[in-house]
């Protein structure tokens, strides 16, 4: 068969087999449970149409095989009582309804029947009653969490005792009373157990065979008086502060802290007898909260159990509202699906970037207090770093600093007014992996970027690259060290295909991305250029026996027809490792950094040096930039869900 005909015909069969594979439906039984879950919890998203939930396009829901795999509807609004039908879902691997306060009734025993469940989490809902017992009859249970219902008061659940595979348990203010069993520190996988503000008494005793592989037990606020210890102490942290035991004048366990109730006498101990008063106010506290996290926060200072973070600063609205001008259309620097990004001025003349949300994008307070704790531990001089935040009057404000040259795909299409050379370009591949490199490897906790693409890389006043816009990352948190089941979003062109065919994203998806920029830098091209995947055109058109591979002709014309290329060979086949079909196969970020070291001294340019292009260079130019023009630095490409990525990517043969 002559090979013109041989490409379309394979392409013409992966097209019908990937259409087989999404026509499967789901089972009868999965639909049925699903439109009673609907109707029962008074579900409104509007992904949720058509009459097949596994067509990809139900958000929240994962199928495999026909099947539902994962049912993950945080923060989602849900009302109403769990129905008797959702024990029907016997392929169900993970149930997350969390943060859905009017989420109540008691839990149906039937959850019980999910027997391949191995992530259960409802904290911050509403549920009321008993803690049914069956939910010690899944045998695959890995991560459980109750926290934050209005249960039944009940004694320690021994059924948790027989749970072998469970790593993680949070039941914080679950209403749990009695003595834990030392038997339950023995199970064999038990890493993290996080049972604070229940009233939990009597002695704690970790018995002599506890799991090996415990790395946290927190029972702040309980009503403990004793802790029996082994002639060893443990190697993990144990954190028993504000419980009779550590009520005792001059305790100096490392396991008591001293809570700082006020600013008058922080190292106040409560005595015994103000144990009930002092819950009663940590509880006022957290209803206030709810509504408004940051309401008794001091980010300098690290008291009632608030993270201390460094260098950044709570604005209040009218602060911003000043330095942008009330929002001048004229500080209007870019936008995304989160709403706009606005130029502002801080009295001390420093510039900053606002992300200001717009309502459809909003997260709840816990959750947005939650990203910011994140995003307040990373400091890089690679990553765009937080400075600070506004929560007040219904606005979702994220402040960052403010980087002037806009971003590398402006750059690169030639937008910004900024050109750059071979060498240039080397050297901002080297900063954006060294920024990813540290999410990855140093960031605490470690950071999945998720959507990794030039439009992500901004460039500072000296042109070095800055990671940008973390509305997609995902933290790697200890139960998730391997990888993060995730709903498939991403921007098209750039996305991993094995994290789209697993949902199972994990450091190498960014290295994938990565592997994409750094294509970009050769050719100029978008990813996905007049309807062809710039991945399948390069590797296609790669003939090692040949001088530049033989791709002379994909060279973008700023660099191609400038000074000599050094080091392009090299570059092309550590651009080509980290696009690798398999993630396993692909290097780590840390390892694309060293290559790419490599690489710059092999041309005779020291990584560390000021990123300048050599004198003798006529392709570099560095035209003035003006903020004022028409092109919008912080603008973002449209994110795609899972299903609109099928679409859609395939229609332009990635592969």
């Amino acid at each position: 068969m002559d090979n013109k005909l041989k490409l379309p015909l394979l392409v013409l069969l992966l097209n019908c087999f990937l259409f087989l594979a999404l026509s499967q439906t789901a089972s009868n039984d999965d639909v049925e449970a699903l439109n009673s879950l609907k109707d029962s919890l008074q579900i409104n998203i509007p992904s949720w149409v058509g009459s097949d939930p596994c067509s990809g396009s139900w958000e929240g829901i994962t199928c495999k095989n026909s099947r539902v795999v994962s049912i993950s509807l945080p923060n989602t609004g849900l009302k109403g009582q769990l129905s008797q039908n959702i024990g029907s879902f016997s392929e169900l691997d993970t149930l997350d309804l969390s943060y859905n306060k009017d989420l109540t009734g008691p839990l149906p025993a039937e959850i019980g029947n999910l027997k391949k469940l191995t992530k259960l989490s409802l904290v911050g809902c509403g549920f009321n009653g008993q803690i049914p017992d069956e939910i010690g009859s899944l045998p695959q249970l890995v991560f459980l969490d109750l926290s934050s219902n209005a249960f039944d008061s009940t004694d320690f659940p021994q059924w948790l005792l027989t749970m072998k595979n469970l790593t993680t348990l949070r039941m914080q203010e679950a209403n749990l009373s009695g003595q834990i069993p030392a038997g339950f520190f023995s199970l064999p996988s038990l890493q993290y157990v996080v049972l604070s503000e229940n009233q939990l008494n009597g002695t704690l005793n970790l018995g002599p065979n506890y799991s090996k592989k415990l790395q946290l037990i927190d029972l702040h606020s309980n009503s403990i008086g004793d802790f029996t210890q082994q002639n060893q102490p443990p190697s993990f942290t144990i954190v028993l502060e504000s419980n009779p035991i550590c009520y005792e004048t001059g305790t100096t366990e490392s396991f008591c802290k001293p809570l700082q109730i006020s600013d008058e006498n922080p190292q106040n101990k409560c005595p015994a007898s103000g144990v009930y008063a002092f819950r009663q106010k940590l509880r006022a506290e957290r209803a206030i909260s709810r509504n408004n996290p940051f309401g008794n926060w001091d980010p300098s200072k690290s008291n009632c159990g608030t993270p201390e973070l460094k260098a950044v600063k709570q604005f209040s609205f009218k602060e911003l509202k000043k330095c942008t001008n009330n929002f001048s259309p004229a500080n209007d620097v870019g936008s995304g699906g989160y709403g706009k990004v606005y130029k502002g001025t801080l009295p001390s003349g420093q510039l900053i970037a606002i992300k200001r949300a717009q309502k459809e994008s909003k997260q709840g307070g816990l959750e947005f207090k939650a990203e910011i704790e994140l995003l307040s531990r990373v400091h890089h001089k690679n990553v765009v770093s937080l400075v600070g935040f506004c929560f007040e009057e219904g606005e979702q404000m994220l402040v960052y600093e403010f980087v002037p040259n806009g971003t590398l795909k402006d750059t690169i299409t030639g937008k910004s007014g900024i050109r750059f050379g071979w060498h240039r370009r080397i050297k901002v591949a080297l900063g954006a992996a060294s920024g990813l490199a540290y999410l990855h490897e140093h960031a605490d906790p470690p950071i999945i970027h998720r959507d990794i693409k030039s439009n992500n890389i901004l460039l500072d006043e000296k042109l070095d690259a800055k990671v940008a816009d973390f509305g997609l990352s995902k933290p790697i948190l200890d139960y998730d060290k391997d990888h993060v089941t995730t709903q498939v979003k991403g921007t098209m062109g750039y996305l991993d295909p094995e994290y789209y065919i697993s949902q199972q994203v994990t450091e190498k998806s960014d290295v994938y991305s990565f592997g994409v920029l750094m294509l970009e830098l050769i050719t100029g091209r978008k990813p996905i250029d007049r309807g062809k995947y710039i991945v399948k055109v390069v590797r296609n058109s790669i003939d090692k026996t040949k001088d530049m591979y033989g791709l002379h002709e994909l060279i973008d014309r700023a660099i191609r027809d400038g000074s000599a290329l050094n080091g392009f060979e090299k570059f092309v086949d550590l651009a080509m490792m980290c696009l690798e079909e398999s993630g396993a196969d692909r290097p780590p970020m840390s390892d694309v950094v060293k290559e790419i070291e490599i690489i710059l001294h092999s041309i005779g340019l020291d990584p560390a040096a000021d990123q300048s292009e050599p004198s003798t260079s006529s392709s570099f130019q560095h035209n003035e930039v003006s903020l004022e023009s028409s092109h919008q630095p912080y603008s973002s490409e449209s994110l795609y869900s899972s299903s609109e990525y099928i679409q859609k990517h395939h229609e332009h043969e990635p592969r």
